[in-house]
């Protein structure tokens, strides 16, 4: 993760998701989780896929709070994928 300024930056990530059922048959409970972001802007975790889940159309949805007080909000697609944020 990057500061508005271009240097990588700390902070807190939340993900959250609704109960859903992956195309594997998978349950997955809605829930979230709170990860740190660390000085050097890494930051990974492991979901459970979405793409094909049922019921469709479920998202997980990220909020992160950076070092620098700057804050986002973002719905993220299928995380087999990887993202940049």
């Amino acid at each position: 993760m990057y500061l508005a300024n271009g240097q990588p930056g700390a902070g807190t990530l939340v993900i959250s998701w609704p109960g859903f059922t992956t195309a594997a048959g998978q349950d997955v409970a809605a829930d979230s989780m709170t990860v740190t972001i660390a000085p050097d802007g890494f930051v990974s975790v492991n979901l459970a896929p979405n793409q094909g889940a049922t019921p469709a159309g479920e998202y997980y949805t990220a909020v992160y709070y950076m070092s620098d007080g700057h804050g986002e909000h973002a719905v993220l697609g299928d995380p087999a994928a990887q993202m940049r944020l």
